[in-house]
């Protein structure tokens, strides 16, 4: 699995970064790990394509990381993303876009199991449809 963060905070995104680390060597998954700053970064990313998107919402402008999601949606069909944030105002703003969870920054550790049992659950279902 590859899986991206997407952050303004270079500091949020190691931590998050190792948080992911942990949680998939107690699995005993491998994953690739990417740490994007800007959003133009993300997008502009060619290598392959990414499954999984840790997006925080208000990046360099408020509301900044719905529109990036939103461009991701259309750019890899497949790729799920979990919006982080340390706001609970924009939860309602994220429906215009395709994605699987909404998180609190401060709750991320304790909601990984949940995330990706969601993801799981997705990937599973879309596997069962095509």
């Amino acid at each position: 699995m590859r899986i991206a963060i997407c952050d303004d905070d270079k500091l949020w995104c190691e931590k998050a970064k190792q948080l992911l680390d942990s949680f998939f060597e107690q699995n005993g998954e491998k994953t690739e790990i990417l740490s994007f700053y800007p959003s133009k970064e993300l997008l502009d990313y060619q290598v392959s394509s990414i499954d999984l998107v840790f997006m925080d919402i208000e990046l360099k402008e408020k509301g900044e990381g719905i529109i990036t999601a939103g461009r991701l949606n259309e750019k890899w069909k497949h790729c799920q993303i979990v919006y982080l944030t340390n706001y609970l105002f924009y939860a309602t703003e994220v429906y215009h876009t395709k994605h699987v969870f909404y998180v609190l920054k401060e709750q991320f550790e304790k909601k990984l199991g949940e995330i990706f049992h969601k993801i799981y659950h997705e990937q599973e279902q879309f596997h069962k449809k095509y």
